[in-house]
């Protein structure tokens, strides 16, 4: 039935009634009126006697009113519908109800979601909408945040999430019977949960601290406890005594409930309840997300199974344990690296996220232990090392880092790793006990772990093994691992330097580009530097980096962030002498000032900026030419550099420390000393390079005759040429025509700078103009002007243009002689261009002109002629050969040969630089009546005539 409506006998019965009441409405009014008055509504609680108005599916409900007979029949109804005054107008048949006990209980498990009522003797009708109450399912669920643990270490601890949509409630566990409630409390009570401060189980107990949470579970499994764990009537979780006491801790039953260990309130049944020995309570509960330990849990998949106890609400969470197989597996095998240097390991983890690191061993001659922990749970720890201040009495930023993840040294501020005598469970010995029983120590007092090490660890090889709990035993000298559980070897090898070469970048500040990769794309090799450019100088070297870390600022982010090394760093490396490195940037001055010389010691990192690949054992020094800061002086033209490198060794001295600091020298006396080479100074290795920084230039190609860039009226014509400055610099090319040239043009093109110095540009259009039209090419760097040259518009660019006569003077003559001896004057004009031309020519020896004569060459053609000098007194007999486009000149020595056989006989000749070096074979003139280059002119006349007879012949 689906309405308010009744039967039929109900029907007839309702009317009978009612004319009963007609009929006596005026005997008994007032006892009708006594009647009405008796009638009331319907009040709900739940078991405790609290009035309910929602209650959840699962939970029983007490309907209560004025007068409850005994054995009286009731009627629960579910609301269908409500009329307009809240008043219950469509409901439907549930269950009919026996009073007992002058209440009626209402068995809630079985209802679905809604509003429901009683009907029976005396309850009003209709029922108002504040006399029915609710039934809601309770939203309850469970889960592990891990499918799978382990049965030890790390990954034996994952997160049990217990949520409803409920306040509080009391929840049953068990796992099906695979686990007693022994197992269950170890896994839900656990120091996984609390902080470093230990356990409080009330304001006025002592911490506990990690040994005692045993002494937690103890009390739970306790029968003082336990005994006042109970259910009531309807399978409830009751508690008699919370002020019940435990026997280990002295705690009340409530503050072992509201300890941090206990963080989902766990308690255990009584030996009696039902299946005590393998289900376990948490007590008044509301959302709880926290760590659960399965530590020696036996392996095997379990569902837990999660019941509230006082509604049908469950869950169930499923878990995998599986045993532990810690493994720790380095991402190299041999991590070979330059003494001196950073090595950087990564070590995958397994099954753990934390580890003990020996590195070295007694053969080694060094130990200390590391612990690394995954800190930012990648499943990995990084960390990078030292090679130079290892051992070393320094601070442990200098030596070890890690950027994301946590590391610990035993020699430079201690582990929680325990070293044993013999073996586990023998004797515990300290980290310098440790040292001496490996004979690494002399004696084993505190901070006696620095007596290690004379000097920097060497270029040997070195043991570096992870271990998973961190015991270390040493029996008969001998190191081992407990619980070894990966292993790698750090083998150091010989720094040194093996070469330095130069580059050229773009015009930018220093620390413009700041990686490895950057300078890579922009740096070109040269040995001439275009002012303003930068200079970048790449030296092969080694061994001297982790030097390098430890004083600048940026630490081992220099080398793992590629952050770079400020300049001053560079100036301390030097200016610490014992370590036997130079680093110089100087001209080749020939004056008695100090040479011009890179600043490092002022210059800021836009000035000279410090890169190294730690991997490859390069450096890279980047130098802006165009700062004021980066030399200490200004520079001069076409000036002359030599960039050097070196590592001294001592004659006679090894490198040793300075009272265990990084700082040391020669035998500690203070004379410079390599740390990594051997007391011999044939061990000294330097390397150099020379370069010159030059004024920016530039040339055009396609020079006609006189010398005007060739430029093709069409569109897109090529403007080319070379230039000195660094590839990859903005250039341009702009042409402008001359004030009469119609129709006028200007255009300014981007100029690419190939890597061989050849560059080009493409005028969008000069199709409009004529054959001859004129104009200027300026090549441009930076929006300045670095060259021009005339322009004229062609229709076809002639690649070979005849060039005009051009006489290049080359001359030579020794430098010094002794009287008597025989000395000559040897000299070679040549025409370099391809017209026919004429030039004065004239030759003077000790202000004497000996020869003077105009000379006509073909294009190509040359004459050679020699003078003798008169040798017969000692003299200084200079002397100058010209002509109208070249010179030469230089001074003879006439000088009896000293007696000190150090005096070297100075052979060398000043010579102009544009002499160019001829060696055409053809036969000097003889030395007749007409001087010089007579007769050779004459020669040369005679044997064209011939030619050309021979031709007109053909």
């Amino acid at each position: 039935m689906t309405s308010d409506s009744v039967s039929y006998r109900e029907k007839g019965r309702a009317v009978f009634l009612a004319a009963m009441m007609v009929l006596s409405v005026f005997a008994m009014s007032a006892a009708f009126a006594g009647s009405a008055a008796a009638h009331d509504g319907v009040t709900y609680k739940d078991v405790d006697g609290d009035e309910v108005s929602v209650v959840f599916q699962g939970q029983d409900v007490i309907a209560d009113k004025t007068e409850i007979d005994e054995d009286d029949t009731y009627e629960l109804r579910s609301v269908n519908d409500y009329n307009d005054q809240n008043e219950v107008s469509d409901s439907s048949f549930e269950e009919e109800l026996t009073a007992d006990d002058e209440e009626v209980e209402i068995d809630t498990s079985d209802l679905d979601e809604g509003d429901y009522f009683i009907l029976g003797p005396d309850v009003d009708r209709p029922v108002d909408q504040d006399d029915v109450f609710e039934v809601t399912i309770q939203d309850f669920d469970a889960e592990f945040d891990d499918d799978e643990v382990t049965d030890e270490g790390e990954d034996s601890v994952t997160e049990l999430d217990v949520d409803s949509d409920r306040g509080t409630y009391s929840v049953n566990v068990s796992a099906d019977g695979d686990l007693d409630e022994e197992e269950l409390v170890d896994i839900l009570v656990t120091l996984e949960n609390v902080d470093s401060d230990g356990v409080e189980v009330d304001d006025g107990a002592d911490p506990l601290d990690g040994e005692e949470i045993g002494d937690i579970r103890s009390d739970l499994l306790s029968d003082d406890i336990r005994d006042e764990v109970v259910t009531d009537g309807d399978d409830r979780l009751y508690i008699d005594d919370e002020t019940a006491t435990g026997p280990e801790t002295g705690a009340e039953l409530q503050d072992l409930v509201e300890t941090d260990a206990n963080p989902f309130n766990v308690l255990v049944y009584a030996d009696g309840e039902d299946d005590a020995d393998e289900k376990v309570a948490m007590s008044s509960i509301s959302d709880t997300d926290a760590d659960v330990s399965f530590y020696d849990i036996d392996d095997g998949d379990y569902t837990f199974e999660l019941s509230v106890d006082d509604t049908e609400a469950e869950a169930t969470a499923d878990i995998t344990v599986r045993e532990e197989d810690a493994d720790a597996d380095f991402d190299q095998g041999v991590y070979e690296q330059h003494a001196g240097d950073i090595v950087e390991y990564e070590i995958e983890l397994e099954d753990t996220d934390d580890a003990y690191i020996q590195i070295g061993d007694e053969d080694s001659g060094f130990v200390d232990i590391l612990y690394v922990e995954d800190d930012d749970d990648s499943g990995s720890v990084e960390f990078a090392v030292n090679t130079r201040m290892l051992g070393a009495d320094t601070d442990v930023e200098n030596v070890y880092y890690s950027d994301d993840d946590e590391i610990e040294s035993e020699l430079y501020e201690g582990t929680d790793a325990t070293f044993w005598d013999d073996d586990v469970g023998e004797d515990v010995i300290t980290y310098e006990e440790y040292l001496e029983e490996l004979n690494l120590i002399d004696e084993a007092g505190p901070d006696d772990g620095f007596d290690q090490i004379v000097r920097p660890l060497q270029p040997i090889s070195y043991d570096v093994a992870a271990d998973n709990n961190g015991n270390f035993i040493v029996d008969g000298g001998e190191s081992e691992l407990d619980d070894e559980i990966g292993f790698a070897t750090m083998d150091l090898v010989r720094p040194g330097v093996d070469a330095v070469n130069t580059h050229v970048a773009p015009e930018d500040d220093a620390d413009e580009d700041d990686s490895l990769e950057d300078i890579d794309d922009i740096a070109t090799e040269r040995m001439d530097v275009a002012e303003d450019d930068r200079l970048v100088v790449q030296a092969e070297a080694s061994g001297i980096f982790g030097w390098m870390v430890a004083e600048d600022d940026n630490g081992f982010e220099a080398i793992t962030d590629e952050d770079g090394f400020h300049p001053e760093t560079i100036h301390e490396l030097n200016d610490q002498t014992g370590e036997g490195v130079t680093i110089e940037i100087e001209a080749d001055d020939i004056t008695g000032q100090d040479p011009t010389s890179a600043a490092f010691d002022s210059a800021d990192e836009e000035d000279i900026f410090v890169i190294v690949d730690n991997d490859a054992g390069e450096m890279y020094i980047v130098v802006d030419t165009s700062s004021s800061d980066a030399f200490d002086r200004d520079l001069d033209p076409d000036q002359d550099f030599t960039a050097t490198i070196e590592y001294e060794a001592d004659d006679d001295d090894r490198f040793e420390f300075h009272s265990n600091s990084p700082q040391g020298s020669a035998d500690a006396t203070g004379e410079p000393a390599f740390p990594y080479f051997g007391a011999d100074e044939d061990e000294t290795e330097v390397a150099t390079q020379e370069f010159t920084v030059v004024e920016p230039d530039a040339e055009f190609d396609n020079l006609d005759a006189d010398e005007r860039v060739q430029v093709e009226n069409v569109e897109d014509a090529l403007i080319e040429g070379t230039t000195n400055v660094a590839p990859g610099s903005d250039a341009d090319v702009r042409v402008t025509s001359d004030s009469e040239v119609e129709p006028s043009f200007t255009y300014t093109v981007d100029a690419e700078i190939a890597a061989d110095g050849s560059f080009e540009g493409e005028i969008d259009d000069l199709s409009g103009n004529q054959e001859g039209d004129t104009g200027d090419a300026t090549f441009r760097v930076g929006g300045s002007d670095t060259a021009d040259a005339d322009l004229v518009v062609v229709e076809a660019v002639d690649d070979d243009p005849e060039l005009p006569a051009d006489f290049d003077v080359d001359a030579a003559a020794p430098g010094e002689v002794e009287p008597g001896d025989d000395a000559s004057l040897d000299v070679t004009v040549t025409n370099v261009g391809d017209e026919t031309g004429t030039t004065s020519y004239e030759v003077t020896i000790d202000g004497e002109t000996v020869d003077a004569d105009d000379l006509e060459l073909d294009g190509g053609d040359s004459v050679s002629e020699s003078y003798d000098f008169d040798t017969a007194d000692e003299a200084e007999l200079d002397w100058e050969v010209t002509t109208d486009d070249d010179a030469a000149s230089g001074t003879l020595t006439v000088a009896e040969e000293e007696d000190d056989d150090d005096v070297e006989e100075d052979d060398d000749v000043e010579e102009d630089d544009d002499a160019v070096d001829d060696t055409d074979d053809e036969e000097p003139a003889d030395d007749d009546e007409q001087p010089g280059f007579g007769v050779a002119v004459a020669v040369v006349a005679l044997l064209a005539a011939a030619m050309l007879a021979l031709r007109r012949q053909n």
